[in-house]
């Protein structure tokens, strides 16, 4: 229930190009064709079940569905929030949907993230870009998250000098007063 399918049907016409929920009774409305049951569908079996089901309705169609997913992506980058995606984009086409990382992000720290648990972090997200592996070979689920956090604040000259003059300062006063 509420998993969304990207639908389109070919007929003698097109007929259907949209993309529709599933209801709480495990079903999709086919708009102005019928009802489909996806009850026990498993999503390798989508495209096939739908044209089974709107073949008996429509002679000669082609069915093309594919499951989508909402994956949000927080953290450092230029527009984060939940997107709805196929389960065979890559993960830095993720990335790069959301705007791209923000010029202080660390990617090499990357996490998806799955209710209150990491499921993947650092090098393993890291090691699946470089493979160009898909949000289905890495079983992301409705509702997952990347998380991209920022880098590291670098040592920059004024926080040098502070902690410096932090440990210098007492030591000069005790060598000045004797």
């Amino acid at each position: 229930m509420g998993d969304r399918v990207y639908l389109r049907v070919v007929g003698p016409t097109q007929l259907v190009d949209t993309t529709l929920a599933v209801s709480a009774a495990l079903t999709v409305e086919v708009p102005g064709i019928r009802s489909v049951g996806l009850g026990g569908v498993l999503r390798s079996e989508l495209e096939a079940v739908l044209a089974r089901d709107l073949g008996e309705v429509v002679k000669q169609v082609q069915v093309h569905a594919r499951p989508l997913l909402r994956i949000a992506v927080v953290g450092t980058v230029v527009s984060p929030g939940y997107h709805t995606v196929s389960s065979e984009m890559l993960v830095d086409q993720l990335v790069t949907l959301s705007g791209g990382p923000a010029a202080t992000a660390s990617l090499s720290e990357m996490q998806i993230v799955r209710a209150d648990t990491i499921i993947m972090k650092g090098d393993e997200v890291t090691r699946a870009v470089a493979e160009g592996k898909t949000l289905e070979a890495l079983d992301l689920r409705d509702g997952d998250v990347l998380m991209i956090p920022p880098q590291a604040a670098p040592w920059d000259r004024t926080s040098v000098l502070s902690i410096v003059a932090l440990v210098l300062g007492p030591l000069i006063t005790i060598f000045a007063l004797r």
